[in-house]
């Protein structure tokens, strides 16, 4: 195919998925306004969006024009682009695991044992008021 055409596919399509692309860019916008109040959280969640982004203009290359450029001479090009495909996965599933570091920093650790302990005869009484 003529590279006219594929980048002309290139542009459609990213258009087809500019919404999405949209809500991406609004969420890493978001994770740096709130940076200040939890910032290991907005760290690992505006990376991960980052990543998101990053991984979807990827993928919408690959499907619009790296597989015809990439696999052009191949001998099985169906199974070559499942390898590519599991690829792609993989890092999108990456993002995945970034939002989830994300989501485990903003939380706040668990109260130590000691508040939850019975009291015993050696604690010493509440102060008389």
């Amino acid at each position: 195919m003529p590279i006219d055409v594929l980048f002309a596919h290139f542009r459609e399509m990213l258009g087809r998925n500019l919404p999405a692309l949209l809500v991406l860019v609004i969420c890493a916008l978001v994770t740096l306004v709130q940076w200040r109040r939890h910032p290991p959280a907005a760290r690992w969640a505006f990376v991960g969006f980052v990543w998101f982004i990053i991984t979807y203009l990827v993928i919408i290359a690959w499907s619009t024009i790296g597989r015809h450029i990439i696999l052009a001479g191949a001998e099985d090009p169906e199974a070559e682009e499942q390898l590519y495909a599991m690829a792609l996965s993989c890092i999108e599933g990456l993002g995945y695991l970034l939002l989830l570091g994300a989501v485990n920093a903003a939380r706040t650790p668990d109260r130590p044992s000691h508040f939850y302990d019975d009291h015993t005869d050696e604690d010493s009484p509440p102060p008389a008021s």
